[in-house]
């Protein structure tokens, strides 16, 4: 909403928090009042006109002075000789000391390039602590196939659900782990992985199928620290 409506920003991909925009520019499609943003790394290549750029009304912004001079060095570069008439505020800026909440919609495409890689992480730990002769059974073998050449998709849910059984929805362990777990759950084996304490994503990894109880697994892996594990029992023990 306002003047920061569409502004670019990025987001921390180990602490999901936002932060500073990226250096930008809004332009103008002809006369419309819609904008489309371009990032200040696609502006030498810009062909501005082509696309139905205005050279009015534009809207620039970036997060520190001397970025700011450097997209309007850039700009002067392919033709356009930008007039300030008021800068865009940074919307993330806050007083010293003082916190400035600032909402966003954050939307993405889980596609099959990251459930594969998510699910290799999986199949790694089950190889490593519960066998490779087990996961090279037949029951694993549509698994391994879409990890390895994109065959048919596993089922997969996405939640904010806690991890462990001692967390609830607002206590949670520190967030500087990522965690892994394969089980039972009823006929199936489920394989769950959390980074970082954002999104818990579930797959379905064999169905109608269970392995061994005392073989279901679950591990914290916190960097620079040996990993915890729990295996049965595990949704009741700290690791």
């Amino acid at each position: 909403m306002g003047e920061n409506a569409g502004v670019l920003i990025w987001i921390d991909g180990q602490t999901g928090k936002i932060r500073e925009p990226l250096a930008q520019v809004h332009f103008q499609i002809g006369e419309t009042g819609k904008y489309e943003v371009v990032r200040a790394n696609e502006l030498p290549n810009l062909d501005w006109k082509a696309r139905g750029y205005s050279d009015k009304a534009m809207k620039v912004l970036a997060p520190r002075p001397e970025e700011y001079e450097g997209v309007l060095g850039v700009l002067k570069t392919i033709g356009i000789n930008f007039k300030e008439k008021s800068r865009l505020k940074n919307p993330f800026e806050r007083a010293q000391g003082q916190n400035s909440p600032f909402e966003v919609e954050i939307e993405g495409t889980i596609d099959h390039s990251i459930k594969r890689a998510f699910l290799k992480i999986l199949m790694n730990l089950g190889a490593k602590y519960i066998g490779c002769d087990e996961v090279l059974k037949k029951e694993w073998d549509r698994c391994r196939n879409y990890v390895r050449w994109s065959g048919d998709p596993i089922l997969t849910r996405v939640s904010t659900k806690p991890f462990w059984g001692e967390e609830s929805q607002n206590l949670r362990f520190d967030d500087d782990s990522y965690n892994i777990r394969i089980e039972n759950v009823g006929t199936d084996v489920i394989g769950v992985i959390q980074f970082f304490n954002l999104y818990t994503y579930e797959f379905k990894m064999v169905e109608n199928y269970n392995i061994p109880e005392e073989k279901e697994i679950a591990a914290r892996f916190t960097p620079a620290k040996e990993p915890g594990f729990g295996f049965k029992g595990h949704k009741k023990k700290s690791v």
